[in-house]
């Protein structure tokens, strides 16, 4: 499969959409979708399923634009949202420049509220993937039940390992291995 230039670029793309989704204490986050069928050969009856990608702490969706239009020319549709206090979805602090949470059960909550109303109108199976602090969300959400996907991919999970070692020690093992 070849992928067209246009691919390689941090563009929008043309058939995808950049909408809000409000969560039921009214915050408003930034989400994009980006269905299959839309935009090339993969129609609504061929599509492989959906994912829903969370991005990490400090992250915009549209750093991964050239992964979802990988994804998205190989038949999936591809949803992200924007955490709560990141990205696009505004900020809990009065600084823009500062992504803050008060509890990450507020995220656990967001994505509870959000996946059953994304998984209804998307077509399956449902991935749910996620990257660093996305990662750590989404193993957390399907820990607390608050998503049920048929699959997950977990990217750099920001997960607090603890070495038998202790965190000095490893932290030290780990610059002499890594060079």
């Amino acid at each position: 499969m070849s992928f067209p230039p246009e691919h390689y670029r941090r563009l929008i793309p043309a058939d995808a959409a950049i909408t809000t989704w409000q969560a039921p204490d009214g915050w408003t986050m930034r989400r994009f979708d980006w269905p299959a069928g839309t935009g090339g050969e993969i129609d609504a009856r061929t599509a492989r399923g959906s994912i829903l990608f969370q991005t990490g702490r400090g992250d915009i969706f549209e750093k991964y634009l050239e992964a979802f239009a990988r994804w998205h020319d190989a038949g999936w549709s591809v949803s992200a949202l924007d955490w709560r206090g990141q990205g696009g979805s505004g900020r809990m602090s009065p600084d823009r420049h500062v992504g803050h949470i008060d509890h990450f059960e507020t995220y656990i909550a967001d994505l509870a509220a959000f996946w059953p109303e994304w998984q209804a109108n998307t077509p399956g199976p449902h991935v749910l993937m996620g990257h660093s602090m996305g990662g750590h969300l989404a193993l957390r959400g399907m820990a607390e039940r608050a998503a049920k996907p048929d699959a997950a991919v977990l990217i750099a999970p920001m997960l607090g390992l603890h070495s038998p070692l202790g965190a000095r020690l490893g932290e030290r093992l780990a610059r002499i291995v890594g060079g």
